[in-house]
């Protein structure tokens, strides 16, 4: 996904470059620090992600990025690229002259989607539908059973930008999807233990769409999963499902 990342070992600078050209424009200082380590795009000499004060301090003494002190928190930009929108003498906002980075499409990533793929994945290697919530309705998000076995899971999307119900709906959500995932993260998985105590004799798991911090997430919970016997459902863009760990004889 970040393949600069992948191939080579990135300097703080070009850390926090990648974040603000994957954003496509200028980002709370907050938020570039909690990407980055996130991603662990940069890592100091002793293996560890930078402490934020490590970031605001770079980030104040570098030339290489545009902060605006207006705003609280500061917002840092690319050079060339305003930290802020520009506006005309009445305050109105103006439109960018530079050309705009299109927004990645996650419409396959909500939580309806991932569920209507795990559950056409699990039933093609013999899984039976037995429980299955849907909307907003209560209970696990789904139940299959298979030769006497059976599994209970949770599925979690990726949060939208703008809210999709209420009084709200339509209008733009102030907190970024990143904070939200890993709140979607930790209900989901408090809420598959409870799940044990109405079907003491089931196999757990959850089901994410392979976003960075839900894999980010379950890499650093890795032990707890294990310990917990709980495994997992990873859908990719394409509509692929895997599962982790394999299950022996499963079809890709």
């Amino acid at each position: 996904m970040y393949p600069e990342a992948m191939t080579k070992k990135l300097t703080m600078r070009e850390a926090i470059e990648l974040v603000l050209r994957e954003e496509g424009g200028p980002l709370p200082i907050p938020e570039v620090w909690r990407r980055i380590v996130e991603r662990r795009l940069y890592l100091r000499r002793d293996g560890n992600p930078p402490e934020k004060p490590h970031v605001y301090a770079f980030l104040h003494q570098s030339r290489a990025f545009r902060i605006d002190r207006r705003t609280r928190p500061y917002l840092v930009g690319l050079p060339g690229e305003a930290a802020s929108p520009s506006g005309d003498a009445r305050g109105r906002t103006l439109p960018s002259s530079g050309p705009r980075r299109r927004k990645r499409d996650w419409s396959w990533a909500t939580e309806a989607k991932v569920q209507a793929r795990v559950k056409a994945w699990l039933q093609s290697q013999g899984w039976r539908v037995v429980e299955e919530a849907r909307g907003q309705a209560q209970g696990p998000d789904l139940v299959l059973e298979r030769g006497g076995q059976t599994l209970v899971i949770e599925v979690k999307g990726r949060p939208g930008t703008r809210y999709a119900r209420g009084a709200q709906k339509g209008e733009k959500k102030r907190t970024l999807p990143y904070p939200q995932m890993r709140h979607y993260f930790a209900d989901a998985f408090v809420t598959l233990l409870r799940r044990k105590a109405s079907h003491p004799e089931a196999k757990l798991a959850l089901a994410f769409p392979a976003a960075t911090t839900y894999r980010n997430l379950a890499r650093d919970l890795a032990w707890a999963l294990e310990a917990l016997d709980v495994s997992l459902f990873w859908v990719d863009r394409d509509g692929s499902v895997r599962m982790q760990p394999q299950e022996e004889g499963a079809k890709r």
